[in-house]
Order: C-alpha cells, then structure tokens, then sequence
C-alpha cells in the first residue's frame, strides 16, 4: 500500500515502577515529561535483538529513539502519562517531503520495528497492566 502521510503504529501503555525520572530531564523536555530511561531501556533492548538504534533525543512530548534516517525516519515516541508510574510508546514512519508527493511504503524495518515492540514491552521489569491501542499502523493524527 502507498502512504502519502506521516503512519503512526499501535500506542502501548502499561505501569512500571522501574523507570524513573531523570535529574534535570524536564528542562530537555516539559515540565512533568519524562521517558528518558524508558527510551534508553527501549533502544538497548532494539540493539540487543538486531535492530541497530542510530541515538535517543529529547522532544517536547518526551524522547524518541531514532531507529532509522532512511529510507524513511523511523522513531519510537517514548513519555509519561500525566507524572504517575504510567508510560506509553508507539512507533512512528515519517516520510520526506518527496516521500509525500510521491508516496512510500512502509519497509519490512518498520513492520520488524512494530513487533519488536510487541515482544519486548511483556520483559520490562515490574510491568502490568499492559494495553494495545490498535494493531496496524494508521495515519498520524498529531
């Protein structure tokens, strides 16, 4: 299938205790954004099942791990869910401005990247309480 937008994968929340905030964390985000152990943890369990992370960055809404520049920007959005032991996650496939024009497909990484995400998130230490929003990937609606 052809895509000319920006596809947003299946959204994953679920509680842990296990990561926590960073000291000075929110002045590279929000106020009350936090994610950056969560993102590390993520991008060294990606690394560890084959899936090479190029580096995790701070955003407004958290921190993303950058999987891939090309052929498409492959990121995971990683953040808190309103200062509590609740996180989420969920994939994004980004396209460039010709990629819009034109269209794209989604490469086998990106479909590699969804199931990973779904095979790691059950191994997060102290996890619970664990909720897919969807299973396929759909138009972005930020």
């Amino acid at each position: 299938m052809t895509w000319h937008a920006t596809r947003r994968g299946p959204e994953v929340t679920f509680n842990t205790g296990f990561f926590q905030p960073v000291p000075y964390e929110e002045e590279q985000t929000n106020a009350g954004v936090y994610g950056k152990q969560l993102a590390d943890w993520i991008s060294e369990q990606l690394n560890k099942n084959g899936m090479k992370v190029e580096e995790v960055v701070a955003e407004d809404f958290g921190w993303a791990v950058i999987v891939s520049r090309k052929p498409i920007l492959l990121w995971i959005a990683c953040s808190n869910v309103r200062e509590s032991t609740e996180w989420r996650m969920y994939p994004v496939a980004e396209p460039y401005l010709r990629q819009r024009l034109f269209g794209f497909e989604l490469t086998p990484r990106a479909e590699r990247l969804r199931t990973l995400l779904q095979e790691i998130v059950p191994t997060i230490p102290g996890v619970s309480a664990i909720e897919w929003q969807g299973t396929e990937w759909s138009r972005n609606q930020r």
